[in-house]
């Protein structure tokens, strides 16, 4: 989407200057979500497996490894600054509505905004409704052992 949204602005922000924060807004939040793809995949969600599987195990070491490796459970100021980049789109593109003769490259561009909002919300959800409080369960459990 990076490179049809950049060519969609530079070819169309005379008559829509809010692409410009469109864009920037754009190219902060892929930033941001590849640093936070990276601690999850690289550091939270391993985590979350070795709690879960120091429980089916009935690992002696469960205790000691919530000790000495907790990890943050639950929403990181990272999510709250996508949670404010994803408003602000919403908010410039009229919740991804589009105005009568879009062009083609337009309607896929917000459909793929759209997209990743949702896509986004669903994961913060199942982050902070199910995973995360799971394992802070999982931590207290071990930590009782």
């Amino acid at each position: 989407i990076d490179g049809q949204l950049r060519m969609f602005a530079y070819s169309h922000v005379k008559k829509m200057p809010c692409l410009s924060k469109l864009l920037e807004l754009f190219e902060m939040l892929s930033g941001i979500l590849l640093d936070q793809t990276h601690y999850e995949q690289e550091t939270l969600f391993p985590y979350i497996r070795l709690l879960d599987g120091a429980i089916k195990g009935n690992e002696s070491y469960g205790p000691l490894f919530v000790r000495t490796l907790r990890k943050p459970l639950g929403k990181s100021p990272e999510t709250e600054k996508l949670i404010v980049i994803f408003e602000n789109m919403r908010s410039l593109t009229g919740n991804y509505e589009l105005p009568d003769k879009s062009c083609t490259t337009h309607r896929v561009v917000y459909q793929k905004l759209e997209e990743l909002d949702r896509d986004f919300r669903f994961h913060t959800w199942l982050e902070q409704s199910l995973l995360f409080p799971r394992a802070i369960e999982a931590e207290s459990q071990l930590l009782r052992q």
